[in-house]
């Protein structure tokens, strides 16, 4: 029986492992400071096998452009990051935690990049969807926070 036990532990350990939440939202948080951590972030993330990472992913590709000198690669790494990320909301629209990175990184974007249009309708989602999040109580009050800042 533990030999049992010890075999499915073994075969569930790299599923747990691989979606460490907690780090990838701490990493987020933190900011890219620098183009050595965010790289770092970027790698972290891809080697999880944890799909609710996608949109921090694509948030991160993204803030590469703050780190790229050339606007051609700018604008690319923006677009490259923004589709991945529409992607994944259009594949799960009633994912709350997407539509909170989502609105971050609208609310943060520059004016001229056109990326805005979703704010409002993200605040009003989080903060009509928030009691059936299965989160901590200290990220549901961040992503409220986020979200009554951000209503119109």
């Amino acid at each position: 029986m533990n030999l049992i036990l010890l075999i499915f532990l073994h075969i569930l350990q790299p599923t747990i492992a691989s979606c460490d939440m907690s780090t990838v939202r701490t990493n987020f948080k933190r900011g890219n400071t620098s183009s050595e951590l965010l790289e770092e972030h970027i790698s972290f993330m891809e080697d999880m096998t944890c799909e609710t990472a996608e949109p921090y992913l694509a948030c991160a590709i993204m803030q590469r452009a703050e780190h790229s000198i050339w606007p051609p690669y700018q604008l690319k790494y923006f677009n490259l990051g923004k589709e991945r990320l529409e992607k994944y909301i259009s594949s799960y629209p009633h994912d709350i935690e997407a539509r909170y990175v989502r609105l971050l990184v609208q609310k943060g974007s520059p004016l001229f990049l056109g990326y805005c249009n979703n704010i409002s309708e993200d605040a009003s989602y989080i903060l009509d969807n928030l009691q059936k999040s299965k989160e901590k109580k200290e990220f549901k009050e961040e992503m409220r926070n986020a979200a009554k800042e951000n209503l119109n």
